[in-house]
């Protein structure tokens, strides 16, 4: 069912084909709604976010965590403990997960759009 009380019952039971047209303009409408909700999100989480910085900062971050694991054993042991009791909280719930996988997907996507797989290829398979 859907925002305005829309349902697959109703297609069932339309009486006539002007009925059915009238349900399918309607349920085009919601379709058409849902889809400008989700970019309108989607471009006010990515916004601002430049790809490329954020890999830069990924490449440094498996140094850094492995300096401060060495220096600070415990306080790293801490960290990851409360990461993951955190991780688990939020996977253990439904919007949790919902959000997990909307941010993945737009993750996902602005990868995709950014990233030059050719060039990337070449880097990595070049002999």
């Amino acid at each position: 069912m859907n925002a305005n009380g829309l349902n697959k019952d109703d297609f069932s039971t339309a009486k006539n084909e002007s009925e059915v047209k009238d349900l399918k303009s309607e349920l085009k409408s919601d379709v058409s709604a849902a889809a400008k909700k989700i970019k309108r999100v989607r471009d006010e989480v990515m916004h601002g976010v430049d790809i490329k910085k954020v890999l830069e900062a990924g490449k440094s971050l498996g140094e850094t965590l492995q300096e401060t694991i060495e220096k600070q054993p415990y306080a790293a042991l801490g960290v990851a403990a409360v990461a993951g009791f955190g991780i688990g909280c939020i996977l253990g719930s439904k919007i949790g997960r919902i959000a997990l996988g909307i941010g993945a997907t737009v993750a996902a996507r602005k990868v995709i759009e950014e990233v030059d797989f050719k060039a990337l290829a070449n880097k990595i398979f070049a002999v």
